[in-house]
């Protein structure tokens, strides 16, 4: 599909990682803003 639309074959992620530097979650989809990012992690850092 990625090349038929001739974009990048990728998949928008973001990590959120503890302050031990493991990873707390991982979020696959792309965020518009900084407030979209705390909604979907909220409390829940791990």
């Amino acid at each position: 599909m990625a090349a038929a639309l001739r974009v990048a074959n990728v998949m928008p992620a973001t990590v959120v990682l503890r302050p031990d530097g493991s990873v707390a979650q991982t979020l696959p989809r792309a965020f518009g803003s900084a407030d979209e990012i705390v909604a979907a992690v909220g409390n829940d850092a791990g």
